[in-house]
Protein backbone atom coordinates (compact mmCIF):
# COMPACT_ATOMS: atom_id res chain seq x y z
CA UNK A 1 0.00 0.00 0.00
CA UNK A 2 2.30 2.30 0.71
CA UNK A 3 4.47 1.56 -2.29
CA UNK A 4 1.36 2.36 -3.97
CA UNK A 5 0.70 5.51 -2.31
CA UNK A 6 4.19 6.97 -3.55
CA UNK A 7 3.69 5.54 -6.74
CA UNK A 8 0.76 7.68 -6.92
CA UNK A 9 2.50 10.76 -5.51
CA UNK A 10 4.94 10.68 -8.47
CA UNK A 11 2.79 10.11 -11.49
CA UNK A 12 0.80 13.48 -9.62
CA UNK A 13 3.93 15.75 -9.28
CA UNK A 14 5.17 14.79 -13.12
CA UNK A 15 2.14 14.80 -14.16
CA UNK A 16 1.39 18.58 -12.39
CA UNK A 17 4.90 19.30 -13.40
CA UNK A 18 4.20 18.92 -17.30
CA UNK A 19 0.90 20.75 -17.41
CA UNK A 20 2.77 23.71 -15.81
CA UNK A 21 5.56 23.32 -18.54
CA UNK A 22 2.62 23.00 -21.27
CA UNK A 23 1.35 26.65 -19.53
CA UNK A 24 4.43 28.23 -19.60
CA UNK A 25 4.72 27.58 -23.51
CA UNK A 26 1.11 28.51 -24.46
CA UNK A 27 1.95 31.62 -22.47
CA UNK A 28 5.25 32.56 -24.37
CA UNK A 29 3.78 31.86 -27.74
CA UNK A 30 0.82 34.12 -26.64
CA UNK A 31 3.44 36.87 -26.12
CA UNK A 32 5.09 36.39 -29.07
CA UNK A 33 1.73 36.90 -31.10
CA UNK A 34 0.60 39.72 -28.67
CA UNK A 35 3.08 42.24 -29.45
CA UNK A 36 1.86 42.57 -33.25
CA UNK A 37 -1.77 42.66 -32.01
CA UNK A 38 -1.43 45.53 -29.38
CA UNK A 39 -0.34 49.21 -29.66
CA UNK A 40 0.26 50.59 -26.16
CA UNK A 41 2.32 53.27 -24.49
CA UNK A 42 4.59 52.80 -21.60
CA UNK A 43 7.16 53.72 -18.96
CA UNK A 44 9.82 51.46 -17.80
CA UNK A 45 12.48 51.23 -15.91
CA UNK A 46 15.93 49.52 -17.30
CA UNK A 47 17.88 48.29 -14.54
CA UNK A 48 21.55 47.39 -14.89
CA UNK A 49 24.91 46.93 -12.86
CA UNK A 50 23.18 49.45 -9.78
CA UNK A 51 22.48 52.00 -12.63
CA UNK A 52 18.56 52.81 -13.43
CA UNK A 53 17.50 54.33 -16.86
CA UNK A 54 13.80 55.34 -17.04
CA UNK A 55 12.59 55.40 -21.13
CA UNK A 56 8.94 55.53 -22.58
CA UNK A 57 7.88 53.21 -25.41
CA UNK A 58 5.80 54.05 -28.11
CA UNK A 59 4.26 50.61 -29.33
CA UNK A 60 2.35 50.17 -32.90
CA UNK A 61 0.94 46.70 -33.58
CA UNK A 62 -1.31 48.16 -36.57
CA UNK A 63 0.49 50.36 -39.20
CA UNK A 64 1.44 50.04 -42.69
CA UNK A 65 4.68 49.17 -42.68
CA UNK A 66 4.22 46.39 -39.71
CA UNK A 67 4.89 46.98 -36.00
CA UNK A 68 6.88 49.87 -35.21
CA UNK A 69 8.53 51.44 -32.08
CA UNK A 70 10.04 54.62 -30.43
CA UNK A 71 11.91 54.35 -27.24
CA UNK A 72 13.39 57.50 -25.68
CA UNK A 73 15.09 57.80 -22.58
CA UNK A 74 13.34 60.02 -19.66
CA UNK A 75 17.04 60.18 -17.35
CA UNK A 76 20.56 59.92 -18.23
CA UNK A 77 22.07 60.92 -21.16
CA UNK A 78 19.42 61.14 -24.44
CA UNK A 79 18.74 58.37 -26.29
CA UNK A 80 16.85 56.94 -29.01
CA UNK A 81 16.07 53.55 -30.36
CA UNK A 82 13.50 53.34 -33.51
CA UNK A 83 12.07 50.24 -34.91
CA UNK A 84 10.16 49.91 -38.24
CA UNK A 85 10.47 47.46 -41.51
CA UNK A 86 12.59 45.05 -39.52
CA UNK A 87 15.44 47.77 -39.53
CA UNK A 88 16.74 48.63 -35.81
CA UNK A 89 18.33 52.70 -35.40
CA UNK A 90 19.71 53.62 -32.35
CA UNK A 91 20.26 57.85 -31.81
CA UNK A 92 23.33 58.64 -29.20
CA UNK A 93 25.26 61.26 -28.07
CA UNK A 94 28.63 61.66 -29.71
CA UNK A 95 30.31 60.41 -26.45
CA UNK A 96 28.73 57.10 -25.83
CA UNK A 97 30.79 54.07 -25.76
CA UNK A 98 30.35 52.35 -28.98
CA UNK A 99 30.61 48.84 -27.91
CA UNK A 100 27.58 49.27 -25.62
CA UNK A 101 25.74 50.86 -28.15
CA UNK A 102 26.25 47.96 -30.22
CA UNK A 103 24.56 45.88 -27.48
CA UNK A 104 21.63 48.57 -27.41
CA UNK A 105 21.25 48.25 -31.33
CA UNK A 106 19.77 44.77 -30.83
CA UNK A 107 16.50 43.59 -29.38
CA UNK A 108 16.65 44.45 -25.87
CA UNK A 109 15.55 42.11 -23.25
CA UNK A 110 12.26 42.95 -23.29
CA UNK A 111 11.83 42.06 -26.79
CA UNK A 112 13.45 38.79 -26.83
CA UNK A 113 10.49 37.13 -26.58
CA UNK A 114 11.06 33.34 -28.89
CA UNK A 115 9.07 32.62 -31.84
CA UNK A 116 10.65 29.38 -32.12
CA UNK A 117 10.51 27.07 -29.01
CA UNK A 118 11.30 24.27 -29.96
CA UNK A 119 14.70 25.33 -31.05
CA UNK A 120 15.52 26.51 -27.59
CA UNK A 121 15.50 22.49 -26.41
CA UNK A 122 17.87 21.18 -25.30
CA UNK A 123 19.35 24.36 -24.15
CA UNK A 124 16.52 25.99 -22.50
CA UNK A 125 13.92 24.52 -20.41
CA UNK A 126 10.02 26.34 -19.61
CA UNK A 127 8.53 26.43 -16.07
CA UNK A 128 6.02 28.46 -14.61
CA UNK A 129 7.10 30.88 -11.73
CA UNK A 130 3.19 31.95 -11.29
CA UNK A 131 0.93 34.96 -10.83
CA UNK A 132 2.01 38.90 -9.49
CA UNK A 133 1.19 42.47 -10.33
CA UNK A 134 3.28 44.59 -12.46
CA UNK A 135 2.13 48.47 -13.45
CA UNK A 136 -0.79 48.02 -11.35
CA UNK A 137 -2.09 44.78 -13.57
CA UNK A 138 -2.15 40.97 -12.77
CA UNK A 139 0.82 39.09 -14.94
CA UNK A 140 2.02 35.30 -15.38
CA UNK A 141 5.32 34.58 -14.77
CA UNK A 142 7.24 32.14 -16.69
CA UNK A 143 10.96 31.09 -16.43
CA UNK A 144 13.33 30.47 -19.36
CA UNK A 145 16.01 28.62 -17.84
CA UNK A 146 19.65 28.06 -19.15
CA UNK A 147 20.72 24.36 -19.09
CA UNK A 148 24.35 25.37 -19.50
CA UNK A 149 27.02 28.14 -18.89
CA UNK A 150 27.00 29.29 -22.44
CA UNK A 151 23.78 31.39 -21.75
CA UNK A 152 21.76 33.53 -19.20
CA UNK A 153 18.09 32.34 -18.21
CA UNK A 154 15.26 35.13 -18.32
CA UNK A 155 12.28 35.53 -15.81
CA UNK A 156 9.41 36.65 -18.04
CA UNK A 157 5.74 38.29 -16.82
CA UNK A 158 3.16 38.67 -19.29
CA UNK A 159 -0.19 40.86 -18.83
CA UNK A 160 -2.97 38.43 -18.25
CA UNK A 161 -5.55 40.63 -20.00
CA UNK A 162 -3.03 40.90 -23.38
CA UNK A 163 -0.21 38.56 -23.20
CA UNK A 164 2.10 41.43 -23.89
CA UNK A 165 5.64 41.30 -22.05
CA UNK A 166 5.27 43.55 -18.55
CA UNK A 167 8.69 42.83 -16.79
CA UNK A 168 11.81 40.92 -17.62
CA UNK A 169 15.07 40.00 -15.33
CA UNK A 170 18.71 38.39 -16.99
CA UNK A 171 19.95 35.56 -14.75
CA UNK A 172 23.32 34.37 -14.58
CA UNK A 173 24.23 31.21 -14.49
CA UNK A 174 23.90 31.38 -10.21
CA UNK A 175 20.84 32.75 -10.73
CA UNK A 176 21.54 36.46 -10.04
CA UNK A 177 19.50 39.37 -11.57
CA UNK A 178 22.14 41.24 -14.14
CA UNK A 179 19.53 43.28 -15.99
CA UNK A 180 15.80 44.04 -15.04
CA UNK A 181 13.27 45.69 -17.27
CA UNK A 182 9.48 46.53 -15.53
CA UNK A 183 6.95 48.93 -16.48
CA UNK A 184 5.75 50.99 -14.53
CA UNK A 185 2.57 52.92 -16.26
CA UNK A 186 0.95 51.26 -18.89
CA UNK A 187 -1.75 52.55 -21.21
CA UNK A 188 -3.24 50.27 -24.13
CA UNK A 189 -3.91 52.29 -27.54
CA UNK A 190 -6.23 51.82 -30.43
CA UNK A 191 -3.78 53.33 -32.80
CA UNK A 192 -0.07 55.29 -32.14
CA UNK A 193 -0.10 58.91 -33.62
CA UNK A 194 2.90 58.53 -36.38
CA UNK A 195 4.42 61.61 -35.20
CA UNK A 196 5.11 59.95 -31.76
CA UNK A 197 6.87 57.54 -33.94
CA UNK A 198 9.25 59.63 -35.48
CA UNK A 199 12.61 60.60 -33.99
CA UNK A 200 13.30 63.76 -31.95
CA UNK A 201 17.11 63.47 -31.81
CA UNK A 202 19.08 64.95 -34.78
CA UNK A 203 21.84 67.25 -35.38
CA UNK A 204 25.52 68.15 -34.54
CA UNK A 205 26.30 65.92 -31.03
CA UNK A 206 24.43 62.79 -32.35
CA UNK A 207 25.40 59.53 -33.38
CA UNK A 208 23.01 57.16 -35.83
CA UNK A 209 23.26 53.56 -36.07
CA UNK A 210 21.28 51.46 -37.96
CA UNK A 211 21.00 47.41 -38.62
CA UNK A 212 19.80 46.72 -41.47
CA UNK A 213 16.67 44.83 -41.83
CA UNK A 214 17.21 43.14 -44.81
CA UNK A 215 19.88 41.08 -46.58
CA UNK A 216 19.60 43.02 -49.89
CA UNK A 217 21.25 46.27 -48.11
CA UNK A 218 24.69 43.91 -47.59
CA UNK A 219 27.45 45.19 -49.60
CA UNK A 220 30.21 43.28 -51.33
CA UNK A 221 33.09 42.58 -49.21
CA UNK A 222 36.10 45.35 -48.91
CA UNK A 223 39.39 44.34 -49.66
CA UNK A 224 40.91 43.44 -46.95
CA UNK A 225 37.77 41.53 -45.11
CA UNK A 226 37.12 38.78 -48.15
CA UNK A 227 34.74 36.08 -47.38
CA UNK A 228 36.87 33.89 -47.13
CA UNK A 229 37.04 33.27 -43.26
CA UNK A 230 36.47 29.65 -42.09
CA UNK A 231 34.19 28.97 -39.00
CA UNK A 232 35.46 26.52 -36.19
CA UNK A 233 33.72 24.99 -33.23
CA UNK A 234 30.68 26.98 -31.59
CA UNK A 235 29.49 27.23 -28.10
CA UNK A 236 26.21 24.21 -28.14
CA UNK A 237 22.95 25.47 -30.34
CA UNK A 238 24.85 28.89 -31.49
CA UNK A 239 24.20 29.03 -35.36
CA UNK A 240 25.09 31.70 -38.04
CA UNK A 241 21.99 33.74 -38.55
CA UNK A 242 23.57 36.75 -40.47
CA UNK A 243 26.75 37.46 -42.41
CA UNK A 244 26.60 41.30 -43.87
CA UNK A 245 29.04 44.26 -44.19
CA UNK A 246 28.10 46.99 -42.06
CA UNK A 247 29.08 50.53 -41.47
CA UNK A 248 29.67 51.43 -38.46
CA UNK A 249 30.71 55.35 -36.87
CA UNK A 250 34.02 55.74 -36.91
CA UNK A 251 35.05 53.63 -39.50
CA UNK A 252 35.89 54.37 -42.90
CA UNK A 253 34.88 51.04 -44.70
CA UNK A 254 32.74 48.81 -44.15
CA UNK A 255 33.19 45.68 -41.37
CA UNK A 256 31.87 42.10 -41.87
CA UNK A 257 29.46 41.65 -39.44
CA UNK A 258 28.05 37.91 -38.80
CA UNK A 259 25.01 37.62 -36.09
CA UNK A 260 25.06 33.90 -34.30
CA UNK A 261 21.48 32.71 -32.70
CA UNK A 262 20.95 29.96 -30.23
CA UNK A 263 17.17 31.40 -30.64
CA UNK A 264 16.77 33.44 -27.84
CA UNK A 265 19.88 35.29 -27.55
CA UNK A 266 22.53 36.72 -29.80
CA UNK A 267 26.39 37.39 -30.45
CA UNK A 268 27.79 39.71 -32.88
CA UNK A 269 30.82 39.31 -34.09
CA UNK A 270 33.17 42.13 -36.20
CA UNK A 271 35.89 41.69 -38.05
CA UNK A 272 37.67 44.36 -39.90
CA UNK A 273 41.39 44.94 -41.06
CA UNK A 274 43.59 45.98 -38.14
CA UNK A 275 45.39 49.41 -37.96
CA UNK A 276 46.69 51.67 -35.55
CA UNK A 277 43.47 52.83 -33.66
CA UNK A 278 43.16 51.04 -30.22
CA UNK A 279 40.84 48.15 -30.43
CA UNK A 280 39.57 45.75 -27.69
CA UNK A 281 42.13 42.79 -26.80
CA UNK A 282 41.06 40.45 -24.16
CA UNK A 283 37.60 40.67 -22.79
CA UNK A 284 35.41 43.65 -21.70
CA UNK A 285 32.14 43.01 -19.29
CA UNK A 286 29.36 45.45 -18.62
CA UNK A 287 26.59 43.90 -16.78
CA UNK A 288 25.25 41.40 -19.20
CA UNK A 289 27.04 42.28 -21.58
CA UNK A 290 30.52 40.26 -22.58
CA UNK A 291 32.84 41.19 -25.31
CA UNK A 292 36.09 39.62 -26.82
CA UNK A 293 38.80 40.88 -29.20
CA UNK A 294 41.58 39.19 -30.83
CA UNK A 295 43.65 40.04 -33.76
CA UNK A 296 44.47 37.47 -35.94
CA UNK A 297 46.72 37.65 -39.14
CA UNK A 298 46.40 41.38 -39.70
CA UNK A 299 42.46 41.24 -38.53
CA UNK A 300 40.52 42.36 -35.64
CA UNK A 301 37.73 40.13 -34.53
CA UNK A 302 35.47 41.48 -31.53
CA UNK A 303 32.68 39.19 -30.39
CA UNK A 304 29.78 41.27 -28.82
CA UNK A 305 26.46 39.49 -26.73
CA UNK A 306 24.78 39.22 -23.93
CA UNK A 307 26.17 35.98 -22.58
CA UNK A 308 28.63 34.66 -20.21
CA UNK A 309 32.50 35.87 -21.07
CA UNK A 310 33.38 32.22 -22.13
CA UNK A 311 30.85 32.00 -24.85
CA UNK A 312 32.04 35.23 -26.66
CA UNK A 313 35.62 34.07 -26.25
CA UNK A 314 34.75 30.78 -27.97
CA UNK A 315 32.94 32.58 -30.56
CA UNK A 316 36.08 35.25 -31.32
CA UNK A 317 38.05 32.37 -31.18
CA UNK A 318 36.14 30.32 -33.96
CA UNK A 319 36.74 32.42 -36.91
CA UNK A 320 39.81 32.81 -38.58
CA UNK A 321 41.21 33.40 -42.19
CA UNK A 322 41.17 30.97 -44.64
CA UNK A 323 43.59 29.73 -46.45
CA UNK A 324 42.95 32.01 -49.56
CA UNK A 325 43.74 34.53 -47.24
Amino acid sequence: MRNLVCLAICLLTVGGAQAQDHQARDWVERAAAARTEHSFIGDFIYQRDGEIQTLRIWHAADTEDGMQQRIVSLSGDPKEILRSKGRVTCVFADDQPLVVEQRQIQAAIGDRIPTDIDRLLPHYGLALIGADRIADRPVIGVAIQAADTYRYGYDLWFDEQTGLLLGAELRDNEGKVIERIMMLDFKLQPQIDPEDLAPSLSGEGFTWLTHPGDQDSASQPPEGVSAEWDIGKLPPGFELEMDRMQMLPGHDAAVRHLLFSDGLTAVSVYIEAADERDGLDGALHIGALSAFGRDVSGYRVIAVGEVPAATVEILASALYPGESQ
